[in-house]
């Protein structure tokens, strides 16, 4: 349910297409996009019915604002996201591609999330003729979702009852982090992601001008619905991996961690590792400059948390090399 439940988008890292790193900067500060969404989040949650969701902006809706194409867009917010200052969020659950908007942007803010929180709790009751007060609000409602799931999938009351889960979801991710919502916080992650666009090959990819926006490419990210393990481009990864090893035999050892992680990127990487209970290579990717100074680092130190919190619910205890992980991504975050 959980899993299932969850609203909370992974974007990928921004592809600057030519464009430097500089350039990039002064375009999405001369846009503002935290404003610009903060104020679309605040005008439209006003309303009832389907019109509610155009307080949760997608990139289409913001490129005109911005005055800039959708891909461009795209990159602008997804930078957001990275520095947390704004976070995308899913109203369906759905494997295959429709037409409608099913994703959006809700800024960080927490006096934001809270007239957010209050508006969307109100509507919900009153659909299921509830009365749950904040403490109840995300168990009854998740609890009704679970149990009506087979009708309630893609109508306005189940993507409202998304929204309002989002929403928690969004406090309870800025509460793991004291420093979340001081300019500290935030500006020390944006150096790190302007650093890594400055130094990656991700900030001077080029795209064919032929290319159109629905073929856009974005940097590998971990499948919604599966493990990471399981999706298309870890396969055609580790395929290649193994077929230039002198030894045939899939081992683990047979796959290079480093070229993961500069082909598939840390966030990607770190979820597979974990599931393999391979923290020395995490540790050792995390001592380097390439993972001490990564923008993903408090994403991937959420993960961390999850897979903790997953360990103890199943056994009572974490392993020490997962512990070890977490501790090591504390302690760098606070140095830097």
């Amino acid at each position: 349910m959980d899993e299932y439940l969850n609203c909370l988008v992974d974007v990928p890292l921004p592809e600057l297409d030519g464009q430097s790193a500089t350039e990039f900067n002064e375009f999405r500060q001369s846009v503002k996009p935290v404003r610009e969404v903060s104020g679309i989040n605040l005008e439209y949650t006003r309303n009832v019915g389907e019109a509610v969701f155009q307080g949760v902006p997608d990139e289409s809706e913001l490129a005109r604002t911005f005055g800039c194409t959708p891909y461009r867009a795209k990159q602008i917010l997804n930078f957001e996201v990275h520095c947390f200052r704004m976070m995308r969020i899913r109203l369906e659950s759905v494997s295959y591609e429709i037409s409608r908007k099913t994703e959006g942007y809700l800024v960080a803010g927490e006096e934001l999330l809270g007239i957010l929180e209050e508006r969307i709790r109100r509507q919900v009751n009153g659909i299921l003729n509830l009365n749950a007060s904040l403490d109840q609000a995300v168990e009854q409602f998740g609890d009704y979702f679970m149990d009506h799931v087979t009708v309630l999938e893609g109508t306005h009351d189940g993507k409202l009852i998304r929204f309002y889960l989002a929403i928690r979801q969004m406090q309870a991710k800025m509460d793991q982090f004291e420093m979340f919502g001081t300019s500290q916080f935030h500006e020390v992650l944006e150096r790190r992601l302007l650093k890594r666009l400055e130094s990656s090959d991700v900030g001077t990819v080029s795209v064919d001008a032929s290319q159109s926006p629905a073929k856009e490419r974005d940097f590998p990210e971990p499948p919604r619905d599966r493990r990471a393990e399981d999706s298309a481009i870890w396969k055609k990864f580790e395929q290649d991996q193994l077929g230039a090893a002198e030894d045939t035999e899939p081992r683990e050892g047979s796959i290079s961690w480093a070229a993961s992680f500069s082909a598939l990127g840390p966030f990607f990487t770190v979820r597979i590792l974990l599931r393999r209970g391979l923290y020395p290579e995490i540790l050792h990717w995390l001592h380097q400059d390439e993972g001490r100074f990564s923008p993903e680092l408090p994403r991937i130190l959420s993960d961390c948390l999850k897979a903790e919190q997953h360990f103890r619910e199943r056994t009572n205890e974490a392993p020490d090399g997962l512990l070890e992980v977490i501790g090591a991504i504390k302690q760098v975050l606070r140095e830097t």
